[in-house]
């Protein structure tokens, strides 16, 4: 059998590992032993039994899989290393998504990289008096829309580098998430990046001074991609994500893949997206071993829902925009549908 190592154990991971694991030799190298539902996290900041509902070991669905907890520190033409084994492979899949890369030290100042993380930070919340959400893309919108339900009598402040939040939603989408966040009190500063701190005063790029007791890093995501080395940094754009062709190979490579937020791919970074590239590199994984024409990707508008908390979120979909209680519920029967299905 084949060799094919998967470097990243999120949606697109996780996924094509299942679908591969019975047709080829499958390792799974993950720094992490689980998959984590990472739509969801943002509620661990305030829910403390959060993280272990959100995640499910990947002993428990892979079965035919090995399985490597460890870091990746480079990849050859033949050769996976990490920090302590060497893997050869015959095909290779990167899935190592991104991260939230602070852009200056703070320690006031938090990432948004996984639910213990947040989990961890919960003393500083709940003793927070003023909390700074800084990005007003999806995740920032979602997290300022927790704060705001959870901890009605804190300062909630967003800053946002646009001029309206939720760049490139509709903007019925847009006019919604702005009308319920105000409604709770969350206020808002467009037009400027937070470009350091001193002590609790955040200060940004036109001079603006906040005071906050604690702040959330929710701009500017960046691939994960530092262990690839320089002999293959011509396959990573100026930006650090992978290049791709439409059959999601990677570029000069037709034995090496790559998958969700670590392509270069103009679309929303999501986790449905990711799931869609991992369809698409499982067919043609099975189709290069059977010498079968391969597939392509296509991208297309899909469906997103967008929480305000957990009672409101709005759904978008080709030029759809629908808000309240319905798509809330709708987004809390997607978690419970895909964490069930890893489960089972």
């Amino acid at each position: 059998m084949k060799r094919v190592i998967i470097i990243g154990g999120g949606f697109a991971g996780s996924y094509i590992a299942k679908g591969l694991e019975t047709m080829f030799n499958v390792t799974l190298i993950d720094t992490k032993p689980y998959f984590e539902y990472t739509p969801s996290i943002l509620r661990a900041v305030i829910d403390t039994s959060l993280p272990k509902k959100l995640q499910v070991k990947h002993s428990r669905y892979l079965k035919h899989t090995k399985l490597v907890t460890d870091a990746v520190t480079n990849v050859t033409h033949t050769q996976v290393k990490t920090k302590s084994h060497t893997f050869e492979y015959d095909y290779i899949i990167f899935c190592t998504g991104g991260r939230y890369e602070l852009p200056f030290s703070s320690s006031r100042l938090i990432g948004i990289n996984s639910a213990n993380e947040l989990h961890s930070y919960i003393p500083k919340v709940k003793a927070a008096k003023t909390m700074l959400v800084i990005g007003g893309g999806f995740v920032g919108v979602e997290l300022a829309g927790e704060l705001c339900h959870d901890f009605p009598e804190k300062e909630v402040i967003l800053v946002h580098a646009n001029d309206t939040l939720l760049g490139r939603c509709a903007r019925k989408a847009v006019r919604y998430a702005d009308r319920v966040l105000r409604k709770k009190g969350v206020k808002f500063v467009f037009g400027e990046k937070v470009v350091k701190a001193n002590g609790d005063i955040f200060v940004t790029n036109k001079d603006r001074k906040i005071r906050a007791d604690i702040a959330f890093f929710c701009a500017g995501m960046v691939p994960n991609t530092s262990y690839i080395g320089s002999s293959f940094k011509h396959i990573l754009s100026e930006r650090g994500n992978i290049k791709v062709n439409h059959h999601l190979q990677v570029q000069g490579f037709k034995n090496m893949f790559a998958a969700g937020d670590v392509t270069n791919i103009r679309e929303e970074k999501t986790a449905q997206n990711a799931e869609h590239h991992a369809k698409v590199i499982i067919q043609n994984i099975k189709r290069m071993d059977k010498s079968q024409s391969l597939v392509s990707y296509k991208h297309k508008e899909r469906l997103m829902l967008i929480s305000l908390g957990p009672k409101y979120s709005i759904l978008t979909c080709q030029g759809l925009v629908f808000g309240g209680r319905i798509p809330a519920l709708l987004k809390k029967l997607v978690e419970w549908h895909v964490l069930h299905t890893f489960k089972h």
